[in-house]
């Protein structure tokens, strides 16, 4: 299953000496090395627009660009972290989903996702801002909860699925739309 415990527990600006910017806001760092930084782009930013985007290493600016920022881009998490194939999710008893271990039609599944926008407050955990739609195998899912995850990092959003009775067995593909951003193509659930 997805390791919470590897992911940041609290909010942190600088990561090996690595600082970004946009727009002048400081990003929370998730992860810096030579040739990767995972950020989360701070809200004050905005939903919109253009951002001027520096990476800062031990005080120096090492470049500056302006990126384009959108409302959503919503990705589903997979077991081999390509962006393709079998998704991150768990049945209600906490196994994995698998081939092995497939969803019947009508149980609830939980999937794990990045890019859908701001968040609000509210019980439990946070719900995201932009309507949250979702398919498996092509039918309509009812999401029934969209929220982060305690001591997770920011961004993180936990979606517990209805799988829907007209799903086949076999690998259902499964398709997030938050607003009308949607996920990636070729993400999909092992069906019973």
């Amino acid at each position: 299953m997805l390791g919470q415990s590897s992911l940041p527990t609290e909010i942190t600006h600088e990561v090996s000496g690595t600082r970004v910017l946009f727009n002048g806001v400081a990003a929370s760092l998730l992860y810096a090395s030579a040739t990767q930084i995972n950020v989360v782009v701070p809200p004050e930013v905005g939903n919109e627009g253009t951002a001027a985007i520096e990476v800062l290493v031990n005080g120096k600016r090492v470049t500056v660009n302006a990126e384009s920022i959108t409302s959503a881009a919503p990705g589903v998490f997979t077991l081999d972290a390509s962006g393709v194939g079998r998704a991150v999710a768990s049945h209600q008893d906490g196994s994995l989903n698998g081939r092995s271990n497939p969803a019947s039609p009508g149980a609830v599944v939980r999937i794990y996702a990045t890019g859908l926008g701001g968040t609000t407050p509210a019980q439990p955990g946070l719900s995201t801002a932009l309507p949250l739609t979702a398919t498996v195998g092509g039918s309509p899912s009812v999401v029934l909860f969209a929220g982060g995850i305690p001591n997770a990092a920011e961004g993180l959003v936990a979606i517990d699925l209805l799988v829907p009775a007209s799903v086949p067995a076999g690998d259902a593909p499964v398709v997030l739309r938050a607003g009308t951003a949607v996920s990636q193509a070729g993400v999909y659930l092992a069906i019973r």
